[in-house]
């Protein structure tokens, strides 16, 4: 059997287990000279299923620890769903992001944060037409250095390279009045448009981003897609 196959089973194998209840949430699942043994597999195979189950969210390595288990949910938050933005590009739209500033700010917003914080805007055009304008607040740094390459790599990308990780999402929508500074931005004569409001958290379920984004829905809808 290919090994490019192999991995999968294996990992679909481990996630069986770790769904029925062998490995709880918060429990360490066998180390990878034990699963070697197990599966009478390479360690490279071991390493890339697991791998893959770190990528679905279900597993988060602890280093001089071992490999625990964070998640024990099918429809994990962000198992096999798509981001908007690489849906938009699959479809043949042409994303180009611009960022409107990057500053440190005290925390006004957020009673749980004694410290500086840094605040991102940033407008995404879809075909060189303005349709979202987001902003970013990162509750737990104000090393705005680390945001230089913000435009090639995603926000959550840049989050985990400064040692956190996103253990889960908590997503709002609703429909809003433009105001003038929205319509400035994106450019638009249009009175309504949609916001998202995300709480991101870490795996000991502290707030550590919050963003708010306006989208022009009448230039595209917003849509996830997502594979079981």
């Amino acid at each position: 059997m290919k090994s490019g196959i192999l991995y999968k089973e294996i990992a679909s194998s481990i996630k069986k287990d770790l769904l029925n209840g062998k490995y709880p949430v918060g429990t360490l699942i066998p180390s990878e000279n034990e699963l070697e043994t197990k599966f009478d597999v390479s360690k490279i195979t071991i390493r890339n299923a697991i791998q893959l189950l770190e990528t679905e969210g279900f597993l988060e390595k602890k280093q001089g620890i071992g490999t625990m288990v964070i998640s024990d949910r099918l429809f994990n938050k962000l198992s096999k769903a798509d981001s908007f933005t690489s849906i938009l590009q699959k479809s043949g739209k042409k994303i180009e992001k611009e960022v409107l500033s990057i500053e440190n700010i005290e925390p006004k917003e957020f009673a749980d944060v004694n410290h500086r914080i840094t605040k991102i805007e940033r407008v995404y055009c879809l075909d060189g037409v303005p349709y979202i304008y987001f902003t970013h607040f990162i509750l737990f740094t104000d090393h705005l250095s680390e945001f230089k390459n913000i435009n090639q790599k995603s926000l959550y990308s840049v989050i985990k390279e400064m040692g956190e990780n996103i253990g889960s999402f908590k997503d709002s929508f609703k429909a809003i009045h433009l105001d003038s500074k929205n319509k400035r931005i994106l450019k638009t004569d249009l009175d309504l448009g949609i916001q998202r409001e995300r709480c991101s958290y870490n795996s000991a379920g502290e707030l550590i981003e919050f963003s708010r984004s306006i989208y022009l829905t009448d230039l595209n809808d917003y849509k996830i897609d997502y594979e079981i």
